[in-house]
């Protein structure tokens, strides 16, 4: 499964820095579960959790969920 690690070394694309007006951004920390391990990108709990809040009534505001799962070291 190919995966693409940003500049700040977190799952994902790269992120506009400093945060777009009315983003609110979340860090997932955690885990091969939270990393996504063997798993699409967006079949990631991170990007499902992403949709569902941007899916639901925010008041204008957009929400990224930033991935920065970890695989573990043998």
């Amino acid at each position: 499964m190919p995966v693409a690690i940003n500049s700040d070394g977190l799952r994902g694309r790269e992120i506009n820095t400093p945060k777009p007006p009315h983003t609110f951004r979340i860090l997932a920390v955690g885990d091969s579960v939270t990393f996504g391990y063997g798993v699409r990108e967006e079949d990631t709990y991170v990007k499902v959790l992403e949709r569902r809040l941007n899916e639901g009534e925010s008041g204008g505001r957009e929400f990224e969920v930033l991935n920065g799962g970890t695989l573990g070291v043998p």
